[in-house]
């Protein structure tokens, strides 16, 4: 499941991950949500299942944020250790797929805020 939630109304979004999210989710989120004039974007993953993705399914997700993303920055957070290699996993493919935003994996989420308001 994917909740979001507005962090800085009109200018960052969070999405908010819980339990198995699947690349169909993932891509719809996008889809749907990567509009408008937003500054960044937070992909909360603390208490989300991810490391079932594919390298394949990476790949789909940096392909569809990068037709989607307007925004400048994106930043991923997750505490769990494999989460966060996950996450790192896909920062790079999002890189050479040259998705648009400045990307960044954190473990704290108010880092990853912090990061995002500057």
């Amino acid at each position: 499941m994917i909740r979001q939630n507005e962090i800085v109304p009109g200018e960052i979004r969070e999405f908010i991950m819980e339990g198995e999210c699947d690349l169909d989710e993932i891509t719809k989120a996008i889809e749907k949500h990567y509009q408008g004039d937003l500054k960044g974007v937070l992909w909360n993953a603390s208490k989300a299942q991810i490391s079932h993705f594919t390298a394949s399914e990476m790949r789909t997700i940096a392909y569809i944020a990068k037709q989607h993303t307007t925004h400048r920055k994106t930043a991923y957070c997750s505490p769990n250790d494999s989460q966060f290699g996950i996450l790192r996993m896909y920062e790079a493919y999002a890189e050479i797929g040259e998705v648009a935003p400045l990307m960044m994996v954190f473990r704290d989420r108010d880092e990853a805020i912090a990061w995002l308001k500057e």
